[in-house]
């Protein structure tokens, strides 16, 4: 294990097998190549809309202090989390 570290840690290659999985071979491509790298930019990764819910609670009593509860209403999002579109997901940009 020591000697594997030392390996790595000098840049010296552990044995000679290695080659194959050199760290600056060139194995990928250009992203700016790809067909749909325009595309990225202009609609990947927009905040899909997450609706927001009202919720209306009517005049009820408390059974902990037996007082009445006014009228009030409740605002929440429809998702937990919010959501971010892939390339693909969204329509127009919406």
């Amino acid at each position: 294990m020591k000697e594997n570290y030392d390996n790595h840690t000098s840049g010296s290659p552990a044995n000679s097998s290695s080659e194959d999985f050199a760290p600056n071979s060139n194995i990928g491509r250009q992203l700016e190549n790809d067909i749909n790298y325009s595309m990225v930019n202009e609609f990947a990764y927009k905040r899909i809309s997450n609706p927001e819910l009202k919720m209306f609670i009517y005049p009820h009593r408390s059974e902990l202090n037996s007082v009445v509860v006014p009228a009030y209403s409740v605002s929440f999002p429809m998702y937990l989390k919010v959501q971010y579109s892939l390339v693909g997901d969204v329509v127009n940009g919406y």
